[in-house]
């Protein structure tokens, strides 16, 4: 009731207002987007991501200009493939082009993707529609292609139907339907990615994991941005690793607040389910649709053996072109065990804080990034590895899960279509050791972790991951996001006593739809 109060209002209060289109979460032509982002006294709230284009006043064409509209080489690089317009209706057609090969110098390894397919979009006033569908092989490198194996899920894409060494085949399928009926409102329901954070990871929900049937509400009245997002999602059994998929529901609110003009603060919750129980006909409890709610006093009422993750994090603009930001994310905690310093199992958070600085030394288009993530033990998992907090056996969150420290510099120049960047991460974590439980896997149950009291990050068997990647990209048509890019860098792995070092290097022509990093950085 209280919803259709909200919703009622929302419509009387609000008139025939822009489409609701989100941009791509691509990050190597991110610039402009980024800079009409962070500008301060607007009313941003960069944390949700994608961003949608009736918030930012950025237009794709208006930083690739040519000076001769009318011919074959500007309609080739700058427009759509087909287009029609009937007056309040438009369509465009666009081809889905993924062409990368490269080699993993350790063995000699071919690396790659090959895909094609479609991108068809449709609008009407109020409402937008899009959906792009492809057919891929990928060749993955080591890291990568032992996960695959185990789950027949290549990371970031979904379901593989066959496997042939290291290339794998699978299907691509991503769209939306939104709908802006008010000012002050909108709705989108489809099957993608979304993003919680200013960082380039995020710790309460991020986009490396593969694509999911979601459906989107927000509201955005005066210095507030409130989002609803229901997410169906489908899993392995961390229990016993098989191709077999089940079904999970997530659901999540994010309250974000301008609380001033240099000042932002957003406050994060979710509860993950298993669709069934122990005698298979559960389903998602109706209560968490509520969108009013705070989900860990219901769980607790209802006796429910769900998976709630808290979490808040904000941004400080010192300038329209330098802030500083941070999360954290809040999984359990009991504040006794901190004061002892026990280093309880239990107490399972993550930390992110980072900076980034925008036209960096007066030099326009020179963007730098540094940050640094930390997340303790067994955060993110369950008792029930079906409730724990991935999807499509990759984590929600971070890319590594739990047990690990991680620093990330990122320096990126940006001049109209061309993107050059270096990447440099360096990551100390900790695994299980056979039949051990240390809380670096949030897909093993953590009923009987091997010690209550004395965990520490990176426990486990230690490692040290150290990265760099030089890219050149180049945006060939900005009307389907369609990008020539070659990279080169180095991955090298030390774990007890072992080293080991390697080059992944790659050129290709791909639409980027979302901000899926193919080389040595993941």
């Amino acid at each position: 009731m209280k919803l259709l109060i909200v919703v009622a209002l929302l419509f009387v209060f609000g008139n025939a207002w822009s489409q609701a289109q989100p941009f791509p979460l691509s990050s190597d032509f991110s610039y402009s987007i980024e800079k009409e982002a962070y500008k301060k006294g607007l009313k941003n709230h960069s944390a949700i991501q994608p961003y949608l284009s009736y918030q930012l006043k950025v237009d794709s064409q208006q930083h690739f200009p040519s000076t001769n509209k009318s011919s074959s080489l500007w309609k080739l690089t700058s427009k759509h493939w087909l287009q029609g317009n009937k007056g309040k209706l438009s369509f465009y057609v666009n081809p889905l082009i993924n062409a990368n090969a490269g080699f993993q110098s350790q063995a000699g390894k071919k690396l790659g993707k090959l895909g094609a397919g479609l991108q068809l979009g449709l609008n009407y006033e109020q409402l937008s529609c899009f959906i792009a569908f492809s057919s891929n092989i990928s060749g993955l490198p080591d890291f990568e292609e032992q996960h695959a194996s185990t789950s027949m899920i290549v990371p970031g894409e979904g379901k593989a139907f066959s496997q042939n060494g290291n290339w794998f085949s699978h299907a691509g399928l991503t769209g939306y339907i939104s709908w802006k009926p008010s000012q002050f409102f909108d709705i989108a329901a489809g099957r993608g990615k979304n993003f919680i954070g200013d960082g380039f990871r995020s710790l309460l929900l991020s986009d490396v994991s593969s694509p999911y049937n979601y459906v989107r509400l927000s509201a955005q009245v005066w210095r507030l941005r409130y989002m609803m997002l229901y997410q169906s999602m489908q899993d392995v059994d961390g229990s016993n690793i098989s191709p077999e998929l089940h079904s999970k529901f997530q659901v999540s609110h994010t309250l974000s607040v301008n609380i001033s003009r240099n000042l932002n603060f957003y406050f994060f919750e979710t509860v993950v389910s298993n669709a069934k129980d122990s005698l298979g006909n559960r389903g998602l409890e109706l209560s968490y649709l509520n969108p009013f709610i705070f989900y860990r006093p219901v769980e607790f009422s209802m006796g429910s053996p769900d998976n709630v993750l808290l979490g808040f994090g904000g941004k400080i603009l010192f300038t329209d072109l330098f802030s500083i930001y941070g999360q954290f994310a809040l999984d359990e905690f009991i504040w006794s065990h901190l004061l002892k310093r026990d280093n309880w199992w239990g107490n399972k958070y993550g930390i992110q804080l980072g900076a980034r600085y925008l036209d960096a030394f007066g030099i326009e288009g020179l963007s730098l990034q540094e940050e640094y993530n930390e997340v303790r033990p067994f955060t993110y998992s369950h008792d029930d590895p079906l409730s724990n907090y991935g999807n499509m056996y990759q984590p929600l969150a971070h890319p590594m899960g739990a047990n690990f420290k991680e620093e990330i510099l990122i320096v990126r120049y940006t001049d109209r279509r061309t993107s050059i960047s270096l990447k440099r991460s360096t990551t100390i974590y900790g695994t299980d050791p056979l039949a051990s439980t240390n809380g670096s896997d949030i897909y093993k149950s953590y009923e009987n972790p091997d010690k209550v009291y004395g965990n520490v990050t990176g426990q486990g068997i230690s490692h040290k991951l150290t990265c760099a990647e030089l890219k050149y990209a180049y945006l060939v048509n900005p009307a389907w996001n369609l990008q020539l890019e070659a990279s080169i860098g180095i991955r090298i792995h030390s774990s007890e006593g072992q080293t080991q070092r390697y080059a992944i290097a790659g050129i290709g022509l791909k639409t980027a739809l979302f901000r899926n990093e193919t080389g040595a950085i993941r």
